[in-house]
C-alpha cells in the first residue's frame, strides 16, 4: 500500500507491504524508498515491510533549514503508526543508519533489533564536513543532477558498475525528484548530527553490522574499528559488496537479515 501524509508539517510518501513482524527500510542520502525494491520484495514473504522517503528526499517534503537526523527518526516513528504498527525492527543504509540510531535512541520501546547497513555511529570528520558543505556549493551552483550521476556511480564497488548500470540508471531516474532545497537542508542535518557512539554502547537491543569489503565510503580499517569498539553487535561481511550489498549482493543480505531476526 502506498500513500501521501502530513508529518511534521511536510508531506511524506509512505509504503508498506507484506504481513509479520515489522520492519522499517531507511534510506540512504540522494536515496529513495525504490533503492529497496527488490529487498523489500524478498523480504515481504515473512515481513511487513515498511519504507518512505525520508524528508528532503524522493517525493517527501523538507523543513526550509535543516532536516537533521530526529526530525527524520520522528517522521519515520510516525509513518510506522501510520502503517498499524508500533515495534519494529530497524534496518538502515548509511544516512538511514544514522536515523535509525536517532529513532533508536529516541524510542527505545519501538526499536526490536537495529541494522547499521553500511553506517556508523561516528561523527563526521572535520575533513568530511568540509566536503559537505562543497556538496552544498555545488547544489547552489546548479549542479544536483550531477551530483546524483556522481553519486550512484560510487555506491556500487568499482567492479561491480557495469553490471548494475541499469539498476544504477533507475536509481539516477528516481532521484531527479529531489530539490535542491531538501538535498542541501538534509546535508545540513548530517553535517550536524553528534556522534551516538556512547548511546551504541549502552543499547541493549540486538544489533547488526552490515558491511562491503569494496565500500567506497566506509574503509575496512573503520569496519574493523567498529567491530572492535561494539562486540556485542553481530557483523555480517559482504565479500562481493560496495556501500550497497542489499542490491550487489541481495540474497546473501537477506539470508542474514533473517538468521539475525529470528535469533534476536
Amino acid at each position: 500500500m502506498e500513500k501521501f501524509c502530513q508529518i511534521s508539517g511536510i508531506p511524506v510518501r509512505l509504503q508498506w507491504e507484506g504481513k509479520g513482524d515489522a520492519v522499517l527500510l531507511l534510506h540512504g542520502y540522494l536515496e529513495t524508498l525504490e533503492v529497496w525494491d527488490e529487498f523489500a520484495e524478498a523480504l515481504k514473504v515473512h515481513y511487513k515491510v515498511i519504507r518512505l522517503d525520508l524528508p528532503g528526499h524522493g517525493f517527501s517534503g523538507t523543513k526550509p533549514d535543516i532536516n537533521t537526523m530526529e526530525f527524520m527518526a520522528a517522521v519515520a516513528k510516525e509513518a510506522v503508526h501510520l502503517a498499524g504498527e508500533e515495534k519494529v525492527h530497524l534496518v538502515g543504509h548509511s544516512m538511514g543508519g544514522y536515523v535509525a540510531l536517532a529513532f533508536a535512541e529516541q524510542f527505545p520501546e519501538q526499536t526490536q533489533s537495529l541494522c547499521l547497513f553500511h553506517s556508523t555511529p561516528y561523527a563526521d570528520t572535520p575533513e568530511k564536513q568540509e566536503k559537505r558543505q562543497k556538496e552544498i556549493e555545488f547544489i547552489q551552483a546548479g549542479k544536483l543532477n550531477l551530483l546524483l550521476d556522481m553519486q550512484m556511480q560510487q555506491v556500487f564497488a568499482n567492479e561491480n558498475v557495469k553490471r548494475f548500470e541499469h539498476k544504477i540508471a533507475d536509481l539516477q531516474g528516481c532521484s531527479l525528484t529531489m530539490e535542491p532545497e531538501g538535498v542541501t537542508a538534509s546535508i545540513r542535518g548530517l553535517a550536524a548530527r553528534e556522534s551516538k557512539e556512547a548511546f551504541l554502547k549502552s543499547f541493549t537491543a540486538p544489533v547488526l553490522f552490515v558491511f562491503g569489503e569494496h565500500d567506497n565510503f566506509i574503509s575496512n580499517e573503520v569496519a574493523a574499528r567498529m567491530e572492535q569498539d561494539y562486540p556485542q553487535a553481530k557483523v555480517c561481511k559482504l565479500s562481493q559488496s560496495g556501500h550497497c550489498g542489499f542490491v550487489e549482493q541481495m540474497n546473501e543480505s537477506v539470508s542474514q537479515l533473517q538468521q539475525f531476526w529470528q535469533n534476536s
